[in-house]
């Protein structure tokens, strides 16, 4: 059975024959460098292209967010006021009671729309205080 330093030093031996050489040497390490070189400036080059594709769409938005018709003048102006707020009364005679055409505006019947909820409520509500009571 061979030995483990049998098999390794013909190895090395033929390993630093070869490296002896110089001009292999020169060689493998131009290979190396080389190599190198063009791994760094493919990675340097996809890099670059998708930085580019960044900042075109990054000027897009730019220029979209500065484009004359980003802002309106409905965005930069509030709207006209509405017509229908009733003229500032100075003064009025003070009256000593009212008719029903005058409190006509102000009075909304809450029967007249919704008598059947309210009714229902109000049954409700009285049945909750008569059940309370002892």
């Amino acid at each position: 059975m061979k030995k483990w330093f049998d098999i390794i030093f013909p190895l090395r031996e033929k390993i630093q024959s070869l490296f002896s050489n110089k001009k292999i040497l020169i060689l493998i390490g131009g290979c190396t460098a080389g190599f190198l070189l063009l791994a760094a400036l493919l990675v340097i080059s996809i890099e670059m292209s998708h930085n580019q594709d960044e900042m075109r769409e990054a000027s897009e938005e730019i220029q979209q967010f500065f484009s004359p018709q980003a802002i309106t003048s409905e965005d930069i102006f509030l709207p006209d006021e509405p017509d229908f707020i009733p003229e500032v009364m100075l003064d009025r005679e003070p009256k000593s009671s009212w008719t029903d055409e005058d409190a006509e505006p102000f009075w909304n019947d809450a029967l007249e729309e919704n008598a059947d909820a309210w009714r229902a409520r109000i049954i409700r509500a009285v049945d909750d205080i008569l059940e309370t009571v002892p």
